[in-house]
């Protein structure tokens, strides 16, 4: 059996497609943001549009720089699989996902539905709940279309995004003393707010960041507070710059991380406020080629929205 301490509260900089620091059902909640199709280029920083900054090569298991739609989707699937294996059950999933990718003016793709359909049909994930994320931000110019003409007329692309929460079918396996009970419980207050199914949070600032697509603190907290206890393990397949370690870490939560370019280590010790081991791969981590949960079928009317 794995120690704990070989795994809890650390980084491994390698793909997220073979966990395999991680022992099946280890983790109490899984927090994540998979890379933006074939918008951002995720080998260089934040900063304004044409003044990125080049920080690495880009790494051939990046699945932002995926040219194919299909590809994208089913690739991003190799990771929700992992995800399954190691979450307990009983536990949540929170996948933060764009509602629309446009891509012109005779089409769009419909990455939220796509992604969650592809979930659901090819791995025992159930569908638990949905919340949309209205960013109050300026929207994209391009959502005009063809204005003042009709014909081509969107709503505000870009404007929203869904977070998709999966859970893991099972009871959960642990057991809570009175102590963490009473540490965990929320709010009225909270509660009145978590229930909403339209939240209301600007998105964080990229052009001063030191990576091109910073997940929102307060959704992370949000979710850390609704479906995990303190001391729990909090994982983030996709950490990035660490803001989901940091929303599990400031709620007295342990974490882990999966990060493919090793230039984000020391941005993600800023925002901690600790030292990483060097979990450097040493070599290829190959993705995992066969999961062992029997496939589930779902039927699209069968989706809860």
């Amino acid at each position: 059996m794995t120690d704990k301490k070989e795994y809890i509260n650390k980084v491994f900089f390698h793909s997220n497609e073979n966990m395999k620091e991680l022992p099946d059902n280890s983790v109490d909640l899984i927090i994540t943001s998979p890379p933006y199709w074939d918008i951002k280029d995720y080998s260089k920083t934040g900063g304004e549009l044409g003044n990125e900054q080049k920080h690495s090569e880009q790494n051939e298991a990046d699945m932002g720089a995926i040219k194919s739609y299909e590809d994208y989707i089913n690739r991003c699937l190799i990771t929700w699989k992992e995800c399954y294996r190691v979450l307990k059950p009983g536990c949540k999933f929170c996948l933060n996902i764009p509602t629309v990718n446009r891509r012109g003016k005779m089409g769009a793709y419909s990455i939220s539905y796509d992604m969650r359909k592809n979930i659901l049909e090819n791995t025992p994930f159930k569908f638990f709940n949905l919340v949309v994320w209205h960013k109050k931000s300026r929207p994209n110019p391009f959502s005009e279309g063809s204005w003042p003409f009709p014909g081509e007329i969107y709503t505000w692309f870009g404007l929203t995004e869904d977070i998709i929460i999966f859970v893991k079918p099972g009871e959960h396996p642990d057991e809570y003393d009175e102590e963490i009970w009473e540490k965990s419980q929320l709010t009225r207050e909270e509660l009145n707010e978590f229930i909403n199914p339209v939240w209301y949070i600007l998105p964080p600032r990229t052009r001063t960041s030191e990576h091109s697509a910073v997940m929102s603190l307060k959704i992370v907290e949000n979710l850390v507070k609704m479906y995990s206890f303190v001391g729990n393990l909090v994982m983030d397949p996709f950490t990035g710059s660490g803001t989901t370690l940091k929303g599990a870490k400031l709620l007295d939560r342990n974490w882990v991380g999966y990060e493919l370019y090793p230039f984000y280590k020391s941005v993600i010790e800023k925002n901690l406020g600790v030292k990483l081991a060097d979990e450097l791969p040493q070599e290829q981590v190959e993705p995992v080629k066969k999961v062992d949960e029997p496939e589930q079928k779902t039927k699209i009317e069968d989706l809860m929205f």
